[in-house]
């Protein structure tokens, strides 16, 4: 058996089926990506051609300061106390070597590259249709919190930013294609993907999504026309400032107590709660409350207490007086009598408005405005808690901003910071800076960002140079996304970043 390892299709194939191994995984396993970074070590470590490796590695600039910006983890130890974090940090980030490495190393064909995406973009296809069926129980019996869970196999965030990929790879070979039959396969598979990126509601995948589109548009636009250019720039900053314009937290003029109804339809007086802060889309939250009528109404429709809590684990008292007073409800008797069954169930799961039941970019957008007009608990709201995080960051970053708190001391540095300015943060909701530029800052300080940020130019040179608008949209997605997500800090992100990294560096061999 063993005699045959030294051939070269022996080899070829065992470095093709691990890739494959790996960009089917990025949709599916971690097992899987695991086993498939292992293979094509394990196969080009066998194969051990090294002078061939060391030729195409040494005349690679992304690879130099890759290399580079990696060695940077372990040179963080000098400065850190918590080795086994940092060797977990490392090994975590380690295939964001191994892959760029292996691939550089043992260059493949256009059409082997071909063949990869068509794994890849097949396995997401796959996935997200599992994930949609599952979340509107066409097939299985998972139970869902949130429309974030409908992501099984996978981190939500890092599965949007595949999807987008998937879509710029697809509507690539689109438009290089001749058959008439793909065109069609092509173009319902980019539908779908689309459809499913706004109805999963991940910020993150819409704004890869605009990324990406501004990008194949401007480098489109630039030399062809300009003045339709300034024209699409135009209106995304008008619908830049909508959306902002949308999201500013509402204010209300000074309330006359005196015209506030006193009593409900059956006689109970009403109360002001002015415990329960914030506001909903029809006015104030605390006014003109009789619990009597809602307790025992609520009671009669839910088996959650009236004074329990929901499945987010918040006081479903004010879950409900605020669901009611979204949908512009009295907030007694008659107000829950007019809620559905849809409504019991949503504010059961948590939900405090009713806006939030809309799918796609809609629901997000609500629901980002009522975090931003109900910021007194940042817990279980994903904005609020990022700026916690950021504050945090930030706060970290001016007393360690030059060579930062070593690779083993970050979640040991945010922590301390969450305890000296009192966060209102749970503890398990006390992460780090869901910022990759922030996280790398409070890990290597400015030098970090520095080799990190020469890194990213030196490899989007290269893009430029061989005109490749893919790696161009992959690596400007990513910059992107990296501004509200630690990128590269899980398996799957390190695994996405490294297999595209290593696609789009490698030296191109024909077909």
């Amino acid at each position: 058996m063993f005699k045959n390892l030294n051939r070269k299709d022996f080899h070829l194939f065992f470095h093709l089926f691990g890739f494959s191994l790996v960009a089917i995984g990025m949709s599916f396993s971690k097992v899987l990506m695991s086993l498939g970074t292992m293979l094509v070590l394990l196969n080009i470590l066998i194969e051990a051609d090294f002078k061939t490796y060391w030729e195409n590695l040494k005349s690679n600039s992304v690879i130099k300061w890759l290399v580079i910006y990696f060695l940077l983890h372990f040179i963080g130890f000098i400065w850190s106390t918590n080795y086994a974090y940092a060797i977990g940090d490392i090994r975590t980030k380690s295939t964001i070597l191994i892959l760029p490495l292996v691939l550089v190393s043992k260059p493949i064909t256009q059409q082997h590259i071909n063949l990869l995406f068509s794994f890849l973009v097949s396995s997401v296809v796959l996935s997200s249709l599992i994930n949609f069926l599952n979340y509107n129980h066409i097939i299985g019996h998972h139970t869902y919190l949130d429309i974030r869970e409908m992501s099984l196999f996978g981190s939500h965030i890092r599965f949007s930013i595949l999807i987008i990929l998937s879509i710029a790879i697809v509507y690539y070979y689109l438009k290089n294609c001749n058959s008439r039959n793909l065109k069609v396969v092509f173009i319902i598979i980019i539908c779908w993907l689309l459809f499913y990126t706004f109805y999963s509601q991940v910020l993150t995948g819409i704004i890869s999504l605009l990324t990406a589109n501004l990008v194949h548009t401007f480098i489109h636009l630039y030399r062809k026309n300009k003045w339709l250019l300034i024209g699409i720039c135009s209106i995304l900053i008008v619908g830049i400032y909508f959306i902002f314009n949308f999201l500013k937290p509402e204010t209300y003029s000074q309330i006359d107590f005196k015209k506030l109804p006193k009593i409900t339809a059956e006689g109970n007086p009403y109360k002001n709660d002015f415990t329960l802060r914030g506001t909903a889309e029809n006015g104030p939250i605390s006014l003109s409350i009789c619990d009597k009528e809602l307790e025992r109404e609520w009671n009669k429709k839910s088996t959650i207490s009236y004074y329990g809590r929901d499945s987010l684990n918040q006081r479903i008292r004010t879950t409900i007086i605020r669901y009611i007073s979204s949908k512009n409800l009295n907030k007694d008797a008659s107000g829950i009598d007019q809620l559905t069954s849809a409504d019991i169930e949503s504010i059961e799961k948590g939900i405090a408005n009713v806006n939030e039941n809309k799918t796609g970019l809609i629901g997000r957008l609500y629901g980002l405005k009522y975090q931003l007009q109900n910021n007194e608990d940042p817990n279980g709201h994903s904005l609020l808690q990022r700026l916690e995080f950021w504050r945090a960051a930030i706060a970290i970053i001016k007393n360690n901003w030059l060579i930062g708190v070593g690779t083993g001391d970050v979640q040991i540095a945010f922590n301390k910071e969450y305890s000296l300015n009192n966060t209102k943060l749970k503890p398990e909701n006390r992460l780090r800076a869901h910022n990759f530029y922030l996280t790398n800052i409070v890990t290597f300080g400015l030098v970090g960002l520095i080799i990190f940020i020469v890194f990213i130019s030196v490899f989007i040179k290269l893009q430029l140079k061989n005109k490749d608008i893919l790696g161009l949209l992959f690596i400007i997605v990513f910059c992107v996304t990296a501004l509200i997500e630690d990128t590269i800090e899980t398996q799957l992100g390190a695994t996405l970043f490294a297999f595209f990294i290593a696609l789009f560096s490698q030296r191109k061999e024909g077909n």
